[in-house]
């Protein structure tokens, strides 16, 4: 979603009081790592894949982005995802997660 803003103004709009909403996004600097990283593995380097390694992706969000973009919903749980890491290791230290898969609550 390009304009995220937007979107979550529209969903915002169309959520029954109370109602919830379930979001996932990349964790954009971790996941864009692992891309990189998958891409070098795979020996399949450009320019291109350098400037915007998560091709499907147009904005990735990190943590604080997400926060700030959901301040007219309740957060009820957010969810680090990452196969590699131990998820008590993931609870601790969310910021380590590929994707954040968040639960929340209109306001």
């Amino acid at each position: 979603i390009s304009q995220q803003k937007i979107a979550l103004s529209e969903i915002y709009r169309v959520l029954k009081p109370n109602g919830v909403v379930i979001l996932c996004t990349p964790n954009k600097w971790i996941y864009r790592g692992f891309m990189y990283l998958s891409n070098l593995i795979n020996m399949k380097f450009s320019w291109s894949l350098l400037m915007n390694p998560t091709p499907g992706h147009v904005a990735e969000c990190t943590i604080s982005k997400l926060k700030k973009l959901m301040t007219s919903f309740h957060i009820l749980k957010m969810v680090p995802v990452n196969p590699y890491v131990p998820f008590k290791l993931l609870s601790k230290y969310p910021g380590l997660a590929i994707d954040l898969i968040v639960v929340a609550q209109k306001k």
